[in-house]
Formats: C-alpha cells, structure tokens, sequence
C-alpha cells in the first residue's frame, strides 16, 4: 500500500452556495475534468489552497465537484465547496449538522429494550445516563433508566439497566442496544446462579465497566434474597442482596451475565464468595465502587466486611479479584486477596513500619495487573499511595505513586491522590494535588435524582455545605515501564479545578439505591488514557474554568469541559468539548440554538483511540424536556499507522462482481471515510462508494470477473487534508 494526501480548500461561503449551482455548469456529471483550470488559471492538478474544519469547528463542507453533490469529491479533478457554519442552513440543504467525527450511540429518542409490549405498543424511551465505557473493537457499555409514570402506558419505577452497542460500524440500523441486565421491562433479567429463590434485580448501582479489547463487561447490582437455606437449628433463612456480575461475552446470546462476587459467603457450599484473609465463612458486606475487568475474565473489585475482634465487630476494606468462566456461580475459583485492612501499608518511614491501611478505593486491572490507591486516612492522608500488584498469588505490592513522593515540573509533594485510576496495562492517569494551599467551595444538595437521598442532604448536611478544595492540583500519568511521570495539566491560567462533588451513597430506607457507603459529600476526578503507536500516550480528562465567588463561594459563570492532550512532550491541549458547544455538535437531534451543559467521561471511556462521553443539550430558557442527553463516540488522535485492508487481504482474488471490503482505522482517528475501486491507481470507473461517514466496511459492485486487476483506493480524513491507502487485487470469475 502507499499513502498520500490531497487536500480540500474552503473558498466560498454559505452565501454564494446557491449561486454555485446556477454558475458552475462545468462541474456537472458531462463535463471533463481535463479541460478543466485551476483558480489560479493553471492546468490540473491544482495546488491545496488554505482552510480548515475539524472536530471541534462548528462548519460542515459541501462540496460541489464533478456531478457530485454536497459531500462528495473527485479524486483527480480540480473541485470547489463551500463550508456552511449555519445549523439552520445546514438542515434546509439536508446536509449532515452534526461535527464529522461524533456518532449518537443512544439519546433520549432511543426505545429502551424490552419496553414494547401489546399493551405498551410505544415503549419506554431513555431519560438518563451515566457515564459510559468502551474497548478497542467500539462495544460501548452504559448505565441509564426511563422516566417512571405512565410513560406510553407503563406505570410504575422506571426501567433501568446496564446495556451495550457495537459501534464498530457506527450509527447503522443493523447496530442494536442489547441488554446486560435489567429491571421493569419485558426482559427483567433474572439474577445469575446461584439463584434458587428466581430472584430479580432492584437497582443497579454503578457504571459498567469493559476489558480492554475483548466485550467483556462488568457491573454490580442489587436485587432480592438469592438463596434459601437450612440453617444448623432447622430454621429457614434467605441471603444474598447484592454482588458483582459480569457478562463474559457482552451483546451476544451467549453473554448472559455471571456471577463474579457475592454476599453468600456464610452460605455453606458457596466458600469461594466468602472474604480471603479475614475469619473462616466472613461474608461481604457491600461492593463499594465499579469493579474493573481484564480481556482474561479476571473481576477486580472493592469489597467491605465486618469481624469480631474480642467481641467488637470492626468494619474492614479490601481490593480483590476472581478469575471467572462463564459456568455455574462464575466457576469454581475462589476469591483472592490483595491488600486489606491488615496489609502494611509498603511505603512508610521506619517508624512507621507496621502502618495498616485504612481505606482502599475500587481498583482497575489490565494485562494481569490491578493498579489501586491505599491510604491510611481517606480524608486526611499522611501515608499511602498508587500501588500495583500481579493478579496472582501471593500478592506483591509495588508503590507507583507515594504521598510525599515529588510532583512533575514543581518543588512540590502529592499530599492527595484520587481513587479513579485509567488504567491499561502500562500506562496509569490519575488526579494529584500538593501544597497547603486551600480555596473553599459551598456546596449546595442536589435537585435532581432520587429524593431519599436529596431529602437526607437538606436534613442531615444543608446547603452551603463547606468543603476545602487543593488550590494546587493537576492530571498525571505514569509510565509503569519507564518509571517517567508526566503532568498533563495543573491548575494555573488555562484551568481552575478539576475536582467534581457528589453527594452519593445509602440513606435510611432506600434499598434500591444502595452504595453499602453511607451518604456524604465525595469528590471525584475524570481522566481516561489510550496509548499511542509511538510509545506515548493520549489522555483525556474533566476540567473547570471559572472565578471563584468571594462571597457565595461558588464559581462564577463556570466553563465545565473534557480536554485532550498526548504525551510525554510539548503538545497542546485540545478540547474535545465544552459548555460552549452547540448541541447539535455531538447531536442532529439536539436542539438548533442548544449548548452542551453537562457533560462525562470515566477511566475506561477511551480505548485505542475509541472516545465515548455522556452529554446533556439544553436551550436557555427551556424545560429539561425540550433538550437532548445520551451517549456519544467519536476517534480521537491516537498516533496509529495508516490504515488497513482486512477482509479482502491486498493481493486477493475477489469472490466476483460483488465483494465486501473491510478495514481497520489501525489507531488512526478517523472521522469520514470514501472509496474507490477501479481499472488504475485512483480511478472510480468500477465503483464510487460516496461518504461512507465512519464505517468501516462498504460492498462494492460492478467489478469485474476477467482475473485482471483491479484498484481500490480508500480514502479517509481526521479533519480537513484527505489521504488515501491503495490496495490491488485481481477480479474472480463470474
């Protein structure tokens, strides 16, 4: 294959679209492109001229060229197109209004599975969602829920549940949601075995997680009592309400979800649930967190516990994991430990040797590793850390990052870490703040979402709730191989916090809603990571811009987005988006005059170049019913080599007239692909696919079955400059 580039000029704009048509006969389907001048007067081929879109320009190009319509080009004559900034006008010439490069994976027109029944022929729709997750083939999992009412007929809770989408083809009608599992639906997913008592699930708690590469995901949920048994005194009794379930093969027939940790480890027969380290038979408590999952079916999670120590029960924390099948219970291997509530703490000064850890945070886990944060005091650390660990036993820790230990690019020492850790492997991105330098927020409880728990916050906290926010904090990552640190972004003149606040966790007599963690303000981080084919890294992350209130103490006119930056190095950061941007930007279906308002991205929500965000529209002005939310992925920069044939291999001999090609980015984002195939190099006399958008495959016709050769070239941007790749095969018979 060779690769080059040809790029396209923006010269004319909206106004003079119209008129192009009437004026420009030339460029009609009878013309010839060899006669044709360049501007310049000069005979083709013509010299690429200034101009630029991109994924975060609000225009659109419409190219007229050739006998091609809007979105078309030529691949050998001189063209011209206008690019239209308009939202309005785009639509009154029904060209594309959303940024090339973003596709809709869900939003709030989209019917939830299971939802249309005989008697509720409409369905219910989405109305929330959490952040998503995504691996390197493009299966993106999320969390969300309906309305509850009488929505289309269905009264009662909302529906809710954790579901997936291949979108390795993109937005296609081929491409469906599938369900991982589910609650108040026709589907109304059945807890996995052990299950005895057909019990079903009451809430789902946290957002999925997703392995690397391989559609496996993992989540937890509550539900209902699983297991009736006889206890020694020949009472009945019943146990297991929530646990930690994975789907070893996600949006397949064969991915019914199993079982990964439970609350059953008391329950005789079931002692591969029951708490390594701690007194025979102990059982979890809670799950605290989203557990993470390996491509080798490897869960690694948090988990809460209670001992008996003299006769005072001791509540106790810990980070494990469980190697799973996809068999009864997961299979027969028990649970593992690696650091607890007994587990010296390794990076303390010598007298300190013996320091425990008092709390853990819901590690990540890639390539037979899990990466955690341990310290002593949560909310006021003095020793601790980022530590790794081989999923094997016995555990070792290794500290990556310890408190004290020397920030990137300043004279400073982390004294905090953050618990979300992005995690591949390799690579570790995590959130560090240093010096005792504090500003404070007022925090005021939430308005929107489950109402125990909003009420508890009126009750029990208030509004203007105090906090003290790190004046000095910034995104880091480490390089596990090289032992290289790197500052991503601090705080200073471009952002001023990147801390979010939540108030989260169990109330007083809502089950459903269950953390197992008592309610309470929590701060988190949002940074995701996806490596680069040279050996560096790309790294997206959450970030505030605004001037803090002297008086009210919250920010003033605040600009919430995600930024982009690669690295080690010099490079800017970019965004990706922010509170500025149209809605129709991530969505066609978004309001014309809507900006993005909110906006989310988790640790496992960037992967070989895959970019997945939850994001929210709204009008000024407007009721939360006249906006859009859902779930949106693009291909971000990702340092990949050129793309690829896959299917059929360069060289081939086609099957016949007819032959469906395949390819791979190979790293490489990429936001409209085009192909050729033709009797030369870069000619379309067989085929013309027209804008293929981003998906990565076509079925080309009209060739020919004479075993003579046959060109295809596939063309492909990531912003305004077209490039190419050739491949040559030789037509089949007839």
């Amino acid at each position: 294959m060779s690769s080059n580039v040809f790029k396209k000029t923006i010269i004319m704009s909206t106004a003079l679209f119209a008129l192009l048509l009437l004026v420009l006969p030339q460029f009609g389907p009878s013309a010839e492109p060899a006669q044709r001048l360049c501007r310049d007067g000069t005979p083709p081929p013509c010299k690429p001229e200034g101009g630029e879109t991109g994924a975060n320009n609000l225009s659109y190009p419409v190219i007229l060229s050739d006998g091609y319509g809007p979105g078309g080009f030529p691949a050998d004559a001189p063209w011209m197109f206008t690019t239209i900034t308009d939202v309005a006008t785009q639509r009154t010439l029904g060209v594309p209004t959303g940024t090339p490069g973003w596709v809709k994976v869900v939003n709030l027109n989209d019917v939830m599975p299971g939802t249309v029944t005989g008697t509720n022929p409409a369905g219910r729709t989405f109305n929330s969602f959490n952040q998503p997750s995504v691996n390197s083939q493009a299966l993106v999992a999320f969390r969300a829920r309906s309305r509850g009412g009488d929505q289309g007929g269905q009264g009662g809770p909302p529906t809710r549940g954790i579901y997936v989408r291949d979108m390795s083809d993109g937005d296609v009608p081929g491409s469906t949601i599938e369900v991982i599992l589910d609650l108040r639906s026709s589907l109304d997913t059945r807890v996995p075995d052990p299950n005895n008592l057909d019990a079903s699930f009451t809430e789902t708690p946290s957002f999925p997680r997703i392995a690397q590469s391989e559609n496996i995901v993992a989540t937890r949920g509550n539900h209902t009592p699983v297991w009736l048994y006889t206890l020694p005194d020949g009472t009945e009794t019943r146990a297991g309400t929530s646990g930690v379930y994975a789907s070893l093969a996600a949006g397949e027939p064969s991915g019914a979800p199993v079982t990964a940790a439970s609350k059953l480890g008391a329950v005789p027969g079931f002692g591969l649930f029951a708490v390594p380290g701690a007194l025979q038979g102990t059982y979890f408590d809670v799950f605290p967190g989203a557990p993470a999952v390996t491509d080798d079916a490897v869960v690694a999670f948090k988990g809460n516990y209670t001992e008996s120590d003299g006769g005072a029960l001791v509540a106790k924390t810990g980070v494990f994991y469980r190697s799973l099948t996809n068999a009864f219970a997961g299979g027969t291997l028990p649970t593992e430990l690696v650091a607890n509530s007994d587990t010296e703490i390794p990076n303390v000064p010598r007298a300190q040797r013996g320091l425990e850890f008092g709390s853990t945070a819901p590690p990540s886990a890639a390539n037979g590793f899990m990466v955690f944060v341990g310290l002593d005091i949560e909310e006021d650390p003095h020793y601790g850390g980022i530590y790794r660990a081989a999923l094997q036993q016995p555990p070792v820790l290794e500290t990556l990052v310890g408190i004290g230990s020397r920030v990137p690019r300043t004279f400073g020492k982390f004294n905090r870490l953050g618990e979300g850790l992005a995690y591949d492997g390799r690579f570790v991105a995590f959130w560090g703040a240093w010096g005792a330098t504090t500003k404070t927020l007022w925090l005021d409880c939430p308005t929107e979402g489950n109402q125990l728990r909003i009420a508890f916050c009126l009750d029990q906290v208030g509004d203007d709730f105090p906090v003290e926010v790190p004046a000095h904090q910034g995104i880091f990552v480490l390089d596990t191989e090289t032992g290289v640190r790197w500052m991503v972004a601090r705080t200073g003149p471009r952002f001023d916090d990147f801390l979010y606040w939540n108030f989260s966790g169990r109330v007083p007599g809502d089950e459903e809603e269950e953390d197992g963690e008592p309610a309470r303000w929590r701060f988190a981080a949002f940074v995701a990571l996806s490596a680069l084919s040279d050996g560096r890294v790309a790294v997206v992350f959450k970030a505030r811009r605004g001037k803090l209130d002297p008086i009210e103490h919250d920010y003033l006119d605040p600009r919430d987005g995600i930024y982009l930056r690669e690295g080690p190095g010099n490079s800017p950061v970019e965004v990706v988006v922010d509170t500025s941007t149209p809605g129709p930007v991530l969505d066609a279906e978004a309001p014309l005059d809507s900006l993005v308002t909110e906006m989310g991205i988790e640790r496992d929500g960037f992967r070989d170049g895959w970019l997945a965000i939850s994001a929210k529209m709204a009008v000024a002005g407007a009721t939360e019913e006249e906006g859009m939310a859902g779930i949106y992925l693009t291909r971000a920069p990702s340092g990949g080599g050129p793309p690829e044939f896959t299917s059929p291999e360069p060289g081939a001999t086609l099957t016949g007239p007819s032959q469906l090609f395949r390819w791979t980015a190979n790293g490489t984002r990429v936001i409209e692909w085009w192909l050729f195939a033709g009797s030369r190099p870069g000619a379309r006399d067989y085929f013309d696919s027209g804008s293929l958008g981003v998906a990565t495959f076509v079925n080309v016709v009209g060739l020919p079955a004479d075993g003579s050769a046959v060109h295809v070239r596939l063309w492909y941007r990531s912003g305004p400059d077209w490039e190419f790749v050739d491949a040559q095969y030789v037509a089949g018979g007839p």
